[in-house]
């Protein structure tokens, strides 16, 4: 990670090395700096550059690991950011040397490591032996807590003094390295974790299998909810796929092995970031299943009581950051629909239709002659597969006509494609009902317009009634049915 002793610099930070050194008690006159050993007799002696306490100003000797012992001090030595996704059993370890006072407890003045979530704020590991009275270089290894495991955060050395006395030696460091070992993944059906889902805006909440400490999921929360205790569950397990649901005749195919998120409290609007992890075998066994790469891949969220119920309605599905871990790889995306059921797989290219209608003339006076238009739009850049099926009311104020063979309507001059339709008017009471023609196709950002003509009759009366147009879902192998009915209004009056 960093050895000051191949340094290229004589001050501190070296450039570029991301390092930082942080005062929490100002004016101070000790620093941090990366130096080679001066020619003072002092008690901390070292052949190459470390990076050392140093006093400054008229009492400070020239490259030497000495401090004040009558000014106190409280100033970090910050690593760069460590992101440790993917790792678990994480060691800082170093060469040091250190003086200091032992008359305190743990010591009065000392070195100790630290960590920090924000690179500002800084906190002891309380069980990490304090760093004094060891004037032979000697390593220094430490363990990080289960926590830190797959984390983002920073770590750092302490050099804390008080005001009363002291040896003349502080601290010098050499060979800071942070080491790791591959998460494991979890893939075994039942395996669960529950504990509190962290109210912290920005928290990664890690769950790791009480059954064997595999990891299955993390959770980043960015609303400040209440969860309470959450359980993360491996609901589905295997290495192959299955089809969770098709849009018409585009199937969504997706990993055996899926994940349900169940917190005491559920927040259906609850926006958070999820990363799925999954093995190396599991990914590339959907590779093999979709012929997609992995990069392809989204993560599909079912809003249902099970997976088993997934559907084009109840199941969203996001596009997916992946980083390879050791033995697999992490799938991210966020959501903000509350907690339930989760995998990844590949969405396959789909339409997205959505109608509107018109009526000319809107407005009438009297007994008249209109026409209708309905328009079918394709707004998801891809072309339609197989049927369309639309509905259109049906109202006692009008009766549409449908010419199969029209290329233009009569009132407005719209043209139309109504040879694309075919028309059913008798057997729904309430709905006309179109359905496109073998191998018709609504191309990718295209439309189809279809046409009616009919004699309007306010049988003595005024008002308005409303015009509306139904697509059936999953029409076109479309997946998105929230945009799929529209309406018009016709105002009209009987003549005087």
């Amino acid at each position: 990670f960093e050895s000051f002793g191949t340094s290229a610099q004589d001050s501190f930070p070296p450039s570029g090395s991301g390092w930082v050194a942080v005062n929490k008690i100002t004016p101070t006159n000790i620093r941090w700096a990366v130096r080679t050993d001066g020619l003072a007799p002092t008690p901390i002696v070292f052949s190459t550059k470390r990076a050392i306490i140093e006093q400054t100003g008229l009492l400070g000797v020239p490259n030497e690991a000495t401090y004040d012992q009558n000014l106190s001090a409280q100033t970090y030595l910050r690593t760069p950011q460590i992101v440790a996704t993917g790792l678990s059993n994480i060691t800082a370890s170093f060469n040091y040397q250190a003086g200091g006072e032992t008359a305190c407890s743990p010591a009065c003045d000392y070195g100790q490591l630290v960590y920090s979530e924000d690179g500002s704020n800084f906190t002891v590991f309380s069980d990490a032996p304090p760093l004094f009275v060891t004037l032979t270089e000697s390593p220094f290894s430490y363990i990080l807590p289960p926590s830190f495991n797959g984390k983002t955060f920073y770590l750092g050395v302490l050099w804390y003094n008080d005001a009363n006395a002291g040896t003349s030696g502080s601290i010098a460091l050499d060979n800071f390295k942070v080491t790791g070992q591959g998460i494991k993944i979890d893939s075994t059906l039942a395996t669960s974790k529950s504990e509190p889902l962290s109210t912290e805006i920005g928290k990664t909440n890690n769950y790791y299998a009480n059954e064997n400490g595999h990891i299955i999921a993390s959770i980043n929360s960015s609303t400040a909810f209440d969860y309470g205790c959450t359980e993360v569950k491996i609901d589905k397990a295997g290495s192959s796929s299955f089809i969770l649901f098709s849009s018409g005749s585009l199937p969504h195919k997706v990993a055996d092995k899926v994940i349900k998120v169940t917190p005491t409290t559920n927040n259906t609007s609850g926006s958070y970031e999820i990363t799925l992890y999954y093995t190396e075998y599991e990914i590339r066994k959907l590779e093999e299943a979709t012929g997609k790469l992995r990069t392809q891949f989204s993560i599909y969220k079912i809003n249902a009581a099970s997976y088993t119920q997934a559907n084009s309605a109840n199941t969203r599905y996001l596009p997916a950051t992946y980083t390879a871990v050791t033995g697999g790889g992490t799938f991210k995306a966020t959501f903000s629909t509350g907690f339930s059921s989760f995998t990844i797989g590949f969405a396959p290219a789909v339409p997205n239709l959505s109608p509107s209608v018109s009526v000319t003339p809107s407005s009438l006076v009297g007994t008249r002659t209109i026409d209708a238009v309905v328009t079918i739009d394709e707004f998801g850049n891809n072309p339609t597969i197989g049927p369309i099926t639309v509905y259109i009311a049906k109202s006692s104020k009008y009766v549409l006509s449908f010419d199969g063979a029209a290329t233009i309507v009569p009132v407005s001059g719209v043209v139309v494609q109504n040879s694309d339709w075919a028309f059913d008017g008798t057997s729904n009471t309430g709905f006309y009902i179109l359905t496109t023609k073998s191998g018709i196709v609504i191309a990718a950002n295209g439309f189809s317009k279809i046409g009616f003509t009919s004699t309007f009759n306010p049988n003595s009366q005024r008002g308005s009634t409303v015009l509306s147009v139904i697509i059936l879902d999953n029409s076109g192998s479309e997946s998105n049915n929230l945009d799929n009915q529209n309406q018009t209004v016709i105002d009209f009056t009987y003549a005087n």
